[in-house]
């Protein structure tokens, strides 16, 4: 009788575990314009909003007139718990390109950081940019069609799937 309680134990406690659902998941930092973004596409909404402002405020005219620079920069920066980003590192030749491009960063509003489990954490990124930036060959994301005729057109296609499988009957009796 005691085998029996603990193996009864046993066996509804790993149900009752099996039950338990994490609805926290782990998730890219989220800009002010990404918020009704789905979280598959955050990556992509997060990285076309960050190339978007940096186009925008990069400042071209702070290496000298006449001359002519074609180089990449790369930067290495955060967004750490509280939103904020945070420049650790920019590789670039020129200290006034190094200057523009952590001025450029210092604008970025605060966003929503990172979550892991649920909780806030900082996330660590590498930029690489070529200057000037009209070279960057960036496809900036635009958001899916919200049409409700795609979802229907799908259902619709998929409706009668089952109805269409050719069912044969059984030929073999036997067993080998």
């Amino acid at each position: 009788m005691k085998y029996s309680f603990l193996i009864l134990l046993l066996v509804s406690n790993s149900i009752l575990v099996a039950q338990n659902t994490n609805d926290s998941f782990e998730k890219y930092p989220v800009f002010p314009d990404c918020e009704a973004v789905a979280v598959d596409q955050l990556t992509e909404c997060f990285n076309t909003q960050l190339r978007k402002h940096i186009l925008e405020n990069f400042n071209s005219t702070v290496v000298a007139e006449g001359e002519e620079l074609r180089t990449t920069m790369t930067v290495f920066f955060e967004v750490d718990k509280s939103g904020e980003f945070q420049v650790l590192y920019i590789d670039v030749i020129e200290d006034e390109l190094k200057e523009e491009l952590r001025r450029v960063f210092e604008l970025l509003p605060t966003i929503q950081p990172a979550t892991y489990s649920g909780n806030p954490t900082y996330m660590q990124f590498t930029m690489p940019l070529q200057f000037p930036l009209n070279n960057n060959n960036w496809t900036l994301y635009s958001p899916p069609p919200t049409d409700s005729s795609i979802g229907e057109r799908q259902i619709s296609s998929i409706q009668n799937e089952y109805d269409e499988i050719e069912k044969l009957p059984y030929a073999q009796d036997e067993y080998d």
